[in-house]
């Protein structure tokens, strides 16, 4: 995606963010008074549903439902470009170390067999390159001026060798989406700018979540250090956490649910104007701060700007 079209997106929500504010100002010194007294049959405002939708329904659904642009990285000189329907064998020497999936108007979907072969397959797209080089397997959406439309269906399956342990894994989405039955990786960085990126089973050490407008869901997580940024995206991870977190929701949210006690953490919380809450109890307020000790092994850092966080344990 361009960063103008990004940066316009960030800069229409954050306008949205401090209307919604000056509107309770505005109430909370009288307001409602005016507002029961005046006339505004012609002022009309539908409910939003931040959790449900996200800003990237209110807002990416007018930018691309007719259709837009995205840019791509940048071709890799001698790597052929896979266009339209076609299915290819992916050479390579020695072991594989790194995966690392920028996938901007493409659909992918990555599934194991076994054996060591490398196969990818594609459905309608628009210049895929994907090979390996130094032990890092490479998948990505390149050229300029790629059109997006909702009914593209481009659609890419990529096959890799059962049961690797990758060293690092980087999965970036612009547009599109990325959806992994098993990931199990030393370190993982995940990035939705405005797709989205599903993961059955993770298994992971050191987990960075970046979720700009786009969504980020692990059904089943074992992971060690956790990262979390939700500028206007979603994250949801179920699952177990040995490690410390730092969680950040800026105008996002982020949900948690983990199959620990809540006497395993320490914490500490900041919440701006936004929302935290801890198996339900309510941690919210106007640049609200708390510190809770429990004397535990591992410490949970939550800060909330406009967004809203939730932890859940058992």
């Amino acid at each position: 995606m361009k960063k103008g079209v990004k940066t316009a997106i960030i800069a229409a929500a954050v306008c949205i963010a401090a209307g919604c504010v000056l509107m309770g100002a505005g109430a909370a010194a009288g307001g409602r008074r005016q507002l029961a007294e005046g006339d505004f049959n012609y002022i009309h405002m539908d409910d939003m549903d931040l959790e449900e939708s996200g800003l990237l329904s209110l807002i990416g659904r007018e930018l691309f439902s007719d259709g837009g642009y995205y840019d791509g990285e940048k071709e890799t000189k001698g790597v052929e470009v896979l266009d339209g329907n076609f299915e290819q064998d992916i050479s390579y020497n020695g072991d594989l170390k790194r995966l690392e999936i920028k996938i901007g108007v493409h659909g992918l979907e990555i599934v194991e067999s076994g054996g060591r072969g490398i196969h990818i397959e594609g459905k309608n797209c628009d210049r895929i390159q994907c090979y390996v080089k130094d032990g890092t397997l490479y998948v990505r959406d390149v050229g300029k001026n790629k059109r997006y439309t909702k009914i593209n269906n481009r659609e890419l399956v990529l096959t890799v060798p059962e049961g690797i342990c990758w060293e690092k894994v980087n999965i970036d989405t612009g547009l599109g989406y990325v959806n992994l039955g098993t990931l199990e990786a030393e370190k993982a960085e995940l990035t939705a700018e405005l797709g989205t990126i599903e993961i059955e089973n993770l298994c992971a050490g050191q987990t960075d979540m970046e979720a700009e407008l786009g969504s980020i869901e692990v059904k089943d997580a074992s992971i060690g250090k956790l990262d979390v940024s939700a500028e206007m995206g979603n994250v949801e991870l179920r699952g177990s956490l040995e490690g410390d977190a730092d969680v950040e929701a800026n105008m996002g949210n982020v949900k948690l649910d983990l199959s620990q006690n809540r006497e395993d953490f320490n914490y500490e919380i900041t919440a701006g104007m936004g929302s935290v809450t801890l198996d339900g109890a309510d941690y919210s307020g106007m640049s609200r701060e708390k510190k809770i000790d429990n004397g535990a092994k591992w410490k949970m850092e939550l800060n909330s700007s406009m967004g809203s966080i939730d932890i859940y344990f058992e």
